[in-house]
């Protein structure tokens, strides 16, 4: 009993963790779409909107880049 026991935990934990993974990814594509909206929002101060612009497009691009890393190193990890 036991050993099941220990077995359904890890299942579960597994699970939990595969969620996790999951919600990391939805989460960083979420975030890389809001610098993308905020980048393309009017600005009430026209001096620094072209700076603005700029970073938020690099901040978008960060959290694409990371998803995609996560991707590929956890791409093994969905497919079962």
């Amino acid at each position: 009993m036991k050993s099941k026991a220990r077995a359904d935990r890890w299942h579960e934990e597994v699970q939990l963790v595969k969620e996790e993974m999951r919600r990391v990814l939805a989460f960083l594509e979420w975030k890389a779409v809001w610098w993308t909206e905020e980048g393309g929002r009017d600005h009430e101060k026209p001096d620094i909107a072209d700076g603005i612009r700029a970073y938020a497009a690099k901040q978008a691009h960060i959290n694409r880049a990371v998803a995609r890393s996560f991707k590929m190193r956890w791409g093994s990890v969905f497919e079962t």
